[in-house]
């Protein structure tokens, strides 16, 4: 009977456990991502490089650190370049703090077609759309997370964080 209850509560404990951390999930991803700061560091035919820094505001209770993350950048469904670190260190704060984490993006414009790009950018102006997909590892306390990351956004919703 003794080993019935302890099964039972056992079971309770991580029944609750898992409706807690899937509330905290639900809430990771109303997580608000905006661009805070974008830095030209290299510009020539052949390289340009930026420097990039994103706010996250994360309004999850939960507090865990980035520590690596592999994505694709595109702008109007057109592939620019990838972002990939796997070196990171960042603590992202939580119940509603402001993390900032910086980035350097590099990309061939020949390559990318450049002028295409700019081109949609100007004409489509703040409707342009940013997508950012791939995946990054999140850890909290022992544990290592490895999440998909799919976010869109308008050049203009991204202006005004």
């Amino acid at each position: 009977m003794r080993s019935i209850l302890l099964l039972g509560g056992l079971g309770l404990v991580g029944y609750g456990a898992y409706t807690y951390y899937k509330t905290e999930v639900a809430l990771l991803e109303e997580s608000e991502i905006s661009l805070s700061k974008l830095k030209i560091l290299d510009k020539s035919p052949d390289n340009v490089t930026l420097r990039i820094t994103v706010k996250v505001v994360n309004n999850s209770e939960q507090e865990f650190t980035i520590r690596k993350y592999d994505l694709m950048f595109l702008i109007n469904n057109k592939f620019v370049g990838n972002i990939r670190n796997s070196d990171v260190d960042t603590k992202v704060k939580g119940f509603g703090g402001e993390s900032f984490i910086t980035f350097d993006f590099s990309f061939n414009p020949k390559e990318v077609g450049i002028a295409d790009i700019l081109y949609q950018l100007l004409q489509r102006k703040g409707n342009s759309t940013i997508l950012v997909k791939g995946d990054i590892s999140a850890k909290k306390g022992y544990l290592t997370v490895k999440a998909p990351l799919d976010i869109k956004y308008t050049l203009r919703e991204l202006m005004v964080g």
